[in-house]
């Protein structure tokens, strides 16, 4: 597994959406201070793959993978194995729970150079999971054990028991795959033994039906047969000429014979006669029903001309409702002029009621007038004598002033009275003025209307009185009534004619069926040349084709009864003849039973298959005998595939070979580690693999002594881890089987901070020389002197609370 590209949003400490480009990066390192979020880059990766993040120890665990202050983390990686391309998407979301779950995740397999082009391998997150390890050959496990080396698990494989470091190294090298062809090899024995039986059991019932003797008895039969076809084909040119002179003459009585049988069926009609009379009877009766038609068309056709002279009943309802209409507005004019002069005279009536209704209010107002001023002295000359001055014109009064009753509640009321008479005066007044103009209006309108009555009457030529339009109306009745009676029965003459006609063409079918069969009949005579026949006269062309057939008839017998008998004599002379050439044969060992055959064709057709059958036979047995030889050489050849599959199959069987290829791989694996342990530690440690199969390590130091790798120290067991870590990726494609694990990458995260400067520089060689052979090799680790001598460095830092990186090619 080679990545290509990761994107991460959301992602722990990767808030906003960062990018990491590994193209042409064989050698990288992720760089910054403590916290960063270096290890998620690492942990994105896996993540991507297996869905499970290896800090968080839960395999189920999911909600960490998200930032803080995000509900959803979305991770993917584009990456390579060998010459494939694969896309790896994991999308989590936050629950309303407070946990997470993985909402989204499919992996892609490129089907060019654009990931957008990709084909669906796996949609869920369990899929996904099982897809990249069948893709890549690495469990999760296996994986953080060979290609990514996460914090605080680098010496995993170191301290791992030797079962579960087996189980390991079957799973890289594929080795499962020798146990399989083992199982194949004996599966395959097995079916090669039941081949061989099967084959054997075939050849052996071959043997008995192909030999020389069966071949040479089906040889002489075809000889036979040949002989006795060319006796049959040497006689039969006679028997051709016997038997189409019998055909011949076979052919004439069957043609004398059908003479017979249609000079047997000329027979006339026996109701001809009938036919003949009804034909005449049905033509009169057509005459006469042309006649009576012909008077009834004219008869209605004059009561057309009638009517149509005529005012239509339309146009005389039309004049009868505009007379009653005169008349009805005669009367409601009448009425109008005389409610017109009541409504004038009540106009008249209300008005001289309103004037003297006025002059009555006019003289109430002049006595309240004078009441009011009275009232108004005497208020003013209460206290007033003779000889005070005036209040008006302030000269000394001669008399007392009068000081007597007003009268001004009298004079008011009789004013109001006034009043209300002029008012309801004026509104009778109004009522009548109304009445008189709807009056009028009325009378206006009816007499407008009896004029155009009036003037529509005499713009007709239709009668204006009720006794001359009453009249017209009988005779248009009267004449409408006789053309119908006319219609029906010029309509009945119709029916007379069409039936009448009807039966002219029944009669005329029925005689053109006699003509029809006397042509028939005359046709099938035609060969012996009947007289020429009458088309006008019926009954006499069939009386004169009768009279024929009664004098042909006996003599076309008698040359049947001849032509029967010369046709037996043929038949009796080719059977002589073909007798004579079964007596011929039967001299012949032929073996065939054509005692019941009677004709040559046949007889011969009898041998030719014989002689086919006997061929095809003989066929036969030659495929038998080379598929005899054939079977000699599979039989051979299937019991040789069973002894090298059995001995196959025993070589593989109990494990064996996987064992001691495992054996191999593991010391093989154990020198390479060493020689980068003894280098990593200048010579100071070495790698041991001890008897219980767990790794021990040899101290140079100390006169060789071999002890337990878990004596180690933290910076020590690093770099055993990782010496170990350099051997798999140097070595396992070295066993491994066509198509198991390719350690393409290798990632290592932290454990650098233990060493010291020297061993650093040690560990920076080796692992340049190990990217240079092709493999993606990436470095986590705060130590800036080892970050700043490798050549594609990936710093990343906190910024604006999200982790950001920053790639820098040196």
């Amino acid at each position: 597994m080679r990545p290509i590209r990761l994107d991460l949003d959301g992602f722990a400490s990767f808030r906003q959406p960062t990018t990491l480009d590994f193209t042409d990066a064989d050698l990288f390192v992720l760089s910054g201070p403590t916290g960063s979020g270096k290890s998620s880059v690492i942990d994105a990766m896996t993540f991507s793959l297996y869905g499970i993040v290896p800090r968080y120890g839960d395999k189920r665990l999911v909600a960490p993978v998200i930032s803080n202050g995000r509900n959803e983390a979305r991770v993917q990686l584009h990456f390579a194995v060998g010459r494939e391309r694969y896309t790896a998407v994991r999308v989590v979301r936050r629950t309303a729970a407070g946990g997470a779950t993985t909402k989204e995740a499919r992996l892609e397999r490129w089907r060019g150079d654009d990931p957008a082009d990709a084909a669906v391998l796996a949609a869920t997150a369990d899929e996904v999971s099982t897809a990249v390890e069948q893709v890549l050959g690495l469990g999760y496990e296996h994986f953080t054990t060979t290609v990514v080396l996460p914090q605080g698990a680098f010496q995993r494989f170191l301290h791992a028991k030797a079962s579960e470091r087996q189980g390991l190294l079957v799973e890289l090298l594929d080795l499962k795959v020798f146990g399989d062809i083992g199982q194949a090899a004996r599966t395959r024995a097995q079916t090669a033994a039941s081949q061989v039986s099967v084959l054997q059991s075939e050849l052996d019932g071959l043997a008995d039906r192909s030999g020389d003797d069966a071949v040479a008895a089906v040889t002489r039969r075809i000889e036979v047969f040949d002989h006795a076809i060319v006796r049959i084909d040497a006689a039969g040119p006679e028997l051709d000429e016997i038997m189409a002179t019998g055909r011949d003459r076979a052919a004439r009585h069957s043609t004398l014979a059908t003479q017979v049988q249609a000079l047997e069926s000329v027979r006339a009609p026996d109701d001809l006669a009938e036919r003949t009379a009804a034909l005449a009877t049905a033509r009169t009766a057509v005459e006469e029903a042309t006649a009576t038609r012909i008077a009834a068309r004219d008869r209605r056709r004059e009561l057309d001309a009638v009517v149509d002279d005529l005012p239509s009943p339309d146009a005389l309802e039309a004049q009868a409702a505009r007379l009653e209409r005169r008349r009805r507005l005669a009367t409601e004019v009448d009425e109008a002029t005389a409610g017109l002069a009541r409504a004038r005279t009540a106009r008249t009536a209300a008005e001289e009621a309103l004037a003297t209704a006025e002059r009555a209010h006019d003289e109430s107002r002049a006595h309240l007038d004078h009441a009011r001023q009275a009232d108004l002295v005497a208020t003013l000359t209460a206290d007033v004598r003779s000889g005070d001055p005036c209040p008006v014109c302030a000269r000394p009064l001669e008399d007392d002033p009068d000081r007597g009753d007003a009268g001004l509640d009298t004079a008011g009321a009789a004013a109001a009275r006034a009043e209300q008479a002029v008012i309801a005066a004026r509104g009778a007044l109004t009522t009548a003025t109304t009445d008189a103009s709807r009056q009028e209006e009325r009378h206006a309108q009816l007499s407008a209307r009896r004029e155009e009555v009036v003037a529509a009457l005499s713009d007709t030529d239709l009668p204006a009185t009720d006794d001359a339009l009453a009249e017209l109306r009988a005779r248009v009745t009267a004449a409408t009534r006789d053309r119908r009676t006319a219609r029906t029965a010029e309509a009945e003459a119709d029916k007379a004619l069409e039936a009448a006609m009807a039966a002219v063409s029944t009669t005329t079918s029925g005689l053109e069926q006699a003509r029809t069969g006397l042509d028939a009949a005359r046709d099938r005579v035609a060969a012996l040349k009947p007289p020429a026949l009458s088309r006008d006269d019926l009954a006499g062309a069939w009386e004169q084709l009768v009279t024929w057939r009664d004098d042909q008839l006996e003599p076309a017998r008698e040359r049947v009864v001849a032509a029967e008998q010369a046709t037996v004599t043929a038949r009796a002379d080719y059977t002589t003849r073909l007798a004579a050439l079964r007596t011929e044969l039967a001299d012949l060992d032929h073996q065939l039973d054509i005692s019941a055959v009677n004709q040559a064709g046949p007889l011969r057709d009898a041998f030719v298959q014989a002689r086919a059958s006997a061929s095809s036979n003989l066929d036969r047995l030659r495929e038998q005998r080379e598929r005899s030889e054939e079977l000699r050489g599979r039989v051979t050849a299937a019991r040789k595939e069973h002894a090298v599959a059995t001995e196959l199959g025993r070589l593989l069987k109990r494990d064996q070979f996987e064992k001691w290829l495992l054996a191999r791989a593991v010391n093989r694996l154990v020198v390479g580690a060493s020689d980068h342990l003894r280098e990593l530690t200048r010579g100071a440690y070495t790698l041991h693999l001890q008897d219980d199969g767990s790794f021990g390590i040899v101290d140079h130091a100390n006169g060789g002594e071999v002890r337990s790798a878990r004596t180690l120290s933290g910076g020590e067991t690093f770099l055993a881890s990782l010496s170990l870590a350099l051997a798999l990726s140097d070595h396992v494609a070295d066993f491994a089987a066509d198509g198991a694990a390719r350690l393409e990458s290798l990632f290592i995260d932290e454990g650098f901070g233990t060493l010291d400067a020297g061993t650093v520089d040690v560990v920076r060689t080796a692992l340049e020389e190990l990217g240079s052979t092709g493999r993606m090799v990436g470095v986590v680790t705060h130590v800036q002197a080892l970050a700043e001598q490798l050549p594609v460095q990936f710093h990343v830092r906190k910024e604006s609370q999200t982790s950001v990186v920053e790639r820098r090619d040196v």
